[in-house]
């Protein structure tokens, strides 16, 4: 293999070149600064002479640098830790501030695409509407491949108190019962609404059952399987029922394990915007079921 090869392996162009975040940037570089110093102080300290101290410290800070350089980031997840943690004039001075974020005033389904494109979330490619590359890899570092506990939902869905009665089962609020179609699914949304959060003003403020209807909406777009890292496919089906009027059925799973993503039922005329036009779907195909 090829030392371009490996480079454009570890390239990621969504953190880098125009997409880089000058404040992501510079947490990392002093992080990368505390490890080298870190560990030249402990060579030191483990009696190793000053040359072979300041090279080994050297030699961490070159790879971070380099790591930064190919990825934008050292941490997984920095893009959050800094619009969570830095000082809002620190993110104003780079155009990362609280008053640069879309605002979501409606749930109507055209005005939350339009948002969500607004704020980095979605893109349109034609006909197809599918998560942006940046972001996409942002959720996809904040997955927890792990079973979901119940303080990650509680986050997700802006609860007081959950209580988780199985992996996909957890009673919120003492109020009801909320379900996902697997461990998966769960792990997902609560990495989907952790960015949201971080992107969006007003997605806060949505109540219980439209933040999981946006979310549903994004994961089906989920291209990477978070239990194997295997590619989804996603498949919308026609339903045209005798006595009812048509719907429109989704649903995404893993190629590999079979993991169940996202599975959504909705009226044929309120498909069109958000339900049907998955990125990388396949055409409708018509049931009477």
């Amino acid at each position: 293999m090829s030392d371009q090869s490996v480079a454009d392996r570890l390239r990621r162009p969504e953190y880098t070149g125009e997409n880089r975040c000058l404040p992501c940037t510079a947490l990392n570089v002093a992080l990368a600064v505390v490890a080298a110093v870190a560990v030249g102080a402990g060579g030191l300290v483990a009696g190793a002479s000053r040359v072979a101290a300041v090279g080994a410290g050297g030699v961490v800070f070159a790879v971070a640098l380099a790591a930064i350089a190919l990825r934008g980031y050292l941490i997984p997840g920095t893009p959050a830790i800094t619009r969570r943690y830095f000082p809002d004039r620190v993110l104003d001075a780079f155009g990362k501030g609280e008053a640069d974020r879309p605002v979501l005033e409606s749930v109507d389904d055209e005005a939350v695409v339009a948002t969500l494109s607004r704020a980095g979330v979605l893109t349109e490619d034609g006909d197809a509407l599918g998560l942006t590359d940046e972001f996409r890899a942002a959720v996809g570092d904040g997955v927890d491949s792990g079973n979901p506990d119940a303080e990650g939902v509680r986050a997700a869905l802006r609860a007081d108190e959950v209580d988780a009665l199985g992996p996909t089962s957890f009673e919120v609020d003492g109020e009801g019962i909320e379900r996902w179609v697997s461990t998966e699914a769960v792990a997902v949304d609560v990495a989907l609404a952790a960015e949201l959060d971080d992107r969006l003003d007003g997605w806060a403020d949505l109540n219980r059952g439209d933040r999981r209807d946006v979310l549903t909406g994004l994961r089906l777009r989920v291209e990477r399987c978070p239990a194997c890292d295997s590619r989804a496919e996603t498949t919308v089906e026609r339903l045209d029922h005798c006595c009812r009027r048509p719907h429109v059925a989704v649903q995404s799973a893993c190629r590999e394990c079979d993991a169940l993503l996202g599975d959504r039922v909705v009226p044929a005329s309120a498909a069109d915007t958000w339900i049907e036009r998955v990125d990388g779907a396949e055409p409708p195909r018509a049931s009477t079921r």
